[in-house]
């Protein structure tokens, strides 16, 4: 797994990541004290009214676990 730490990663990138994956990468944003900001964005994301941006965005929060 790449190191994240508080770069931003577009929800492509989160849907592309394994079970295993997704799990590194939050215990990473956590230790970065990064994750916040990431799941800040994808909330905007959801809520904004681009419907493909949207879907992304909530895939990606189900696939860390938080849909």
């Amino acid at each position: 797994m790449s190191n994240y730490g508080v770069q931003n990663v577009s929800p492509d990138t989160i849907l592309g990541f394994s079970e295993d994956e997704a799990a590194g990468f939050i215990s990473e944003k956590v230790e970065a004290r990064a994750l916040s900001a990431t799941v800040r964005q994808l909330n905007e994301d959801v809520l904004s009214g681009d419907p493909t941006r949207r879907d992304k965005a909530l895939r990606a929060l189900g696939r860390l676990g938080f849909v």
